[in-house]
């Protein structure tokens, strides 16, 4: 299921669109996701890319909150 709605608060009041999306595992949706990002309608900040075998240092990375975007882990 795919569920996106726009997102009020600080951003909104300062003409910043943003928007929540929530996934959960499904074929369809993530082909929905696909397109979207296809077409430009929807963007990911990717901050980092890493190898699988860096998934530790990955995961203290997340929990300094020193992530401004999406963290990937590679084969």
């Amino acid at each position: 299921m795919l569920v996106h709605r726009a997102a009020g608060g600080v951003g909104h009041r300062l003409g910043i669109r943003q928007a929540l999306t929530i996934v959960s595992p499904s074929a369809p949706d993530l082909a929905q996701l696909s397109a979207l990002v296809a077409t430009g309608w929807l963007s990911v900040h990717v901050d980092q890319v890493l190898p699988l075998a860096e998934a530790a240092k990955a995961h203290e990375i997340v929990a300094r909150g020193a992530v401004t975007g999406k963290l990937v882990l590679v084969p």
